[in-house]
């Protein structure tokens, strides 16, 4: 594994003022060794220019030190001897097919915020293990110096604000089911829900039965909401379950290997709850220029595409299955959107809509929801 390659980068000074004209300068000397190759001289004339005061010798020690914290898969100090042991230093890009090799800034933030994600989050005996210290050390370290440069993990609550709106109201004990699923994930256990909240109904075969064994997929953070997706091993189905759905679980000592539904997932779900049909529809969606401009502008599938009309109006595609968050989804622009095809999400809109009015016009009870297969 990659991770395996880093090593941690060293500060000298103690002082926090110390410390961050430290690290401006090791960024200074990084990109002027991407910019162009240069020898120590070379160097201390770009940093005396710059400002900054160091010894040829520190200087030295400055370059090493880059040297030891990039990533190799992706780029790598060239060092050339000329005449009298003279030494030409050069930081050269690695042309790689590897995913993590030619992982941009943005996707490095991305990890640093899910590492900060799982810290907060890690099984309390992992948390407090030099395993899991190293751990985010080398993922700190692995990210590229610009990214160092942009967001720190320990600043990076500091920085965002998030809206609590729709955030689940966890307990106690099913943070600690949190937990403890991540723990499961780390080892790779199968683990069995023994109670689900008291709310929860198994009548449309929405969730996987009581004590069986279950295989912990991903944990998705969404709004501040945490969503399980697992596999059970007895019915050979994916579930999705809200964490405020669970009560209590039991870890199972028992090792798993992932099936092979899970390694050849295509990526053509909407959102993260299982679809209701197995066809994978070519959706065709109109929007005005508002909301539509805000939908254009913000991730919601890998498939989508958007097409700016003469009239202003924007057309959106997708190719996915159904499932009752893209319908949710849709109806939640209500009169801003409409649906030109396919005929059957036109037809199960309709008739949620009938079923709305008719629930709210005659008193009758609401309908429980249901992800079960239906086409």
């Amino acid at each position: 594994m990659i991770l395996n390659q880093c090593i941690r980068l060293p500060i000298i000074d103690n002082t926090m003022e110390e410390k961050e004209n430290n690290n401006t300068l090791t960024f200074k000397i990084y990109y002027s060794l991407k910019k162009k190759p240069h020898s120590i001289a070379s160097l201390m004339e770009v940093c005396t220019l710059a400002g900054f005061k160091i010894s040829a010798r520190s200087l030295y020690r400055h370059v090493l030190k880059i040297e030891k914290s990039l990533d190799i898969s992706i780029e790598i100090l060239e060092t050339e001897v000329l005449n009298y042991n003279k030494k030409i230093f050069f930081i050269r890009s690695v042309e790689s097919n590897d995913l993590l090799a030619r992982n941009n800034s943005s996707q490095w933030i991305l990890l640093i915020t899910q590492l900060f994600l799982n810290a907060k989050t890690s099984h309390q005996i992992f948390n407090q293990s030099n395993e899991f210290e190293n751990f985010i050390d080398k993922i700190k370290q692995k990210s590229p110096l610009k990214v160092k440069e942009i967001i720190s993990l320990e600043t990076f609550n500091k920085q965002i604000l998030n809206s609590r709106f729709g955030q689940a109201n966890f307990s106690d004990k099913q943070q600690q089911i949190l937990i403890d699923l991540m723990w499961c994930m780390n080892k790779r256990v199968y683990f069995k829900i023994n109670e689900f909240e008291l709310s929860t109904t198994i009548k449309y075969n929405e969730q996987p039965q009581l004590n069986e064994l279950l295989i912990p997929l991903k944990v998705i953070y969404h709004r501040k909401d945490f969503i399980l997706k697992c596999y059970s091993a007895k019915s050979k189905k994916i579930f999705t379950l809200e964490f405020d759905k669970i009560t209590k679980i039991c870890i199972q000592k028992e090792s798993y290997k992932l099936p092979k539904i899970v390694l050849e997932s295509d990526g053509h779900n909407f959102g993260f709850h299982p679809p209701i049909s197995k066809t994978i529809y070519h959706i065709k969606l109109l929007f005005p220029p508002t909301p539509g401009g805000f939908i254009m502008n913000r991730f919601w599938n890998e498939s989508q595409k958007f097409k700016i009309r003469k009239d202003g109006y924007i057309l959106m595609t997708l190719d996915v299955r159904v499932c009752i968050e893209l319908l949710g989804w849709i109806m939640q622009w209500m009169d801003n959107v409409q649906v030109i095809s396919p005929t059957f999400i036109k037809k199960i809109i309709s008739e949620r809509l009938s079923n709305m009015k008719q629930i709210n016009d005659n008193d009758i009870l609401p309908i429980n929801n249901s992800n079960s297969l239906i086409l």
